[in-house]
């Protein structure tokens, strides 16, 4: 699969020292984050959904 992955055109290898450093997403600041105006959050720490969205 990995040699799959690395035929992806624009994929890139990236060393282990680096890989430490990302920082990853757009997960909120901690439990019940700012969401954006017209976004809330339905759980803590869940991913911030357009308030047209119901909570289920």
């Amino acid at each position: 699969m990995l040699t799959n992955i690395k035929n992806v055109e624009g994929a890139l290898i990236i060393e282990k020292q680096h890989q430490k450093n990302i920082n990853g997403g757009d997960a909120p600041d901690g439990p019940w984050g700012d969401c954006p105006p017209g976004y809330r959050q339905c759980t803590a720490w869940g991913a911030c959904l357009r308030n047209t969205i119901p909570c289920d």
